[in-house]
């Protein structure tokens, strides 16, 4: 459902990119998964940092109960995520 929801928001993005004229660099969706623990992780950091005030490093995240919950035992029965990637198969986001 989420990877649905991604691709059919990338699909809106080209599609606003053809009526502007804005060039983005290409990229590719695919199911998160065990080897993505890491990229997930980093992910959650940026999203706990995105304000300038608290500026976290990635073992005090993991020191945070109220963070660490969404990434521990990354990928549990219940996870989904998608990870998208670069030309170069390089993860550059995630959901």
């Amino acid at each position: 459902m989420i990877k649905r929801w991604a691709q059919s928001q990338v699909m809106a993005a080209r599609h606003q990119e053809q009526d502007v004229g804005v060039a983005r660099p290409d990229f590719s969706l695919r199911d998160a998964g065990a080897q993505d623990e890491m990229f997930i992780e980093l992910m959650l950091l940026a999203a706990a940092n995105w304000l300038s005030d608290r500026q976290l490093s990635l073992d005090q995240m993991r020191s945070e109960p109220d963070l660490l919950h969404y990434v521990a035992g990354w990928p549990r029965a219940s996870d989904i995520g998608v990870v998208a990637v670069d030309r170069s198969e390089s993860p550059i986001g995630a959901v």
